[in-house]
């Protein structure tokens, strides 16, 4: 894939370590997962925010019309993923991590790849959940399609590391509680 810049990896590996240390007061050491990634996200928003802003200096010279499209699929958590692809940053951004001490597998993109496709994470008990968590020593994400907390705490269950609920996202309060509910029927 053509790189539109070059990344710079020194410079990214210090903006997330930065990222981790104004935002949640510690050292990338004693992060958690979820802070790692925010810490990421914010990282590479920040480079998409300057690129924005570049591209719309020129618009502004050029006096060009514009479209504007705006989409639910922009809040989804494999957003991050998916802008790393499009930036070319994929390979150099998971390099940096590695070299952070970072590793982490998620389910984010399973029925969406071609390897994948028409695959459902919660199938046969969440097999494909099963075979990543037996197959790896990496901390395990569990993502997509995980939309009752009956799913979530099974998930858990299974061996994966943390979950992410993200395709049900309007009444936070009430699906929140629903969600803390089940999770404490595995401290029972």
């Amino acid at each position: 894939m053509k790189k539109l810049i070059d990344f710079d990896k020194e410079g990214f590996k210090k903006e997330v370590i930065t990222n981790v240390k104004t935002l949640y007061r510690r050292p990338i050491e004693e992060a958690t997962p979820q802070q790692v990634f925010q810490a990421v996200s914010y990282a590479v928003k920040d480079d998409i925010i300057d690129r924005w802003i570049a591209t719309h200096k020129e618009y502004e010279k050029k006096n060009v019309k514009t479209v504007y499209y705006l989409s639910m699929e922009f809040l989804m958590g494999r957003a991050l993923g998916n802008n790393l692809i499009n930036l070319t940053y994929y390979d150099a951004v998971k390099e940096a991590l590695d070299e952070l001490g970072f590793d982490f597998i998620g389910t984010t993109m399973v029925g969406y790849t071609e390897q994948s496709k028409g695959d459902k994470i919660e199938a046969n008990d969440f097999e494909i959940l099963r075979e990543i968590v037996s197959k790896v020593n990496h901390k395990v994400i569990a993502e997509g399609n995980i939309n009752t907390p009956e799913k979530a705490r099974r998930v858990l269950e299974l061996g994966a590391y943390s979950v992410v609920v993200g395709s049900i996202i309007t009444r936070p309060q009430l699906i929140t509680k629903s969600f803390v509910e089940e999770m404490k029927k595995l401290e029972a």
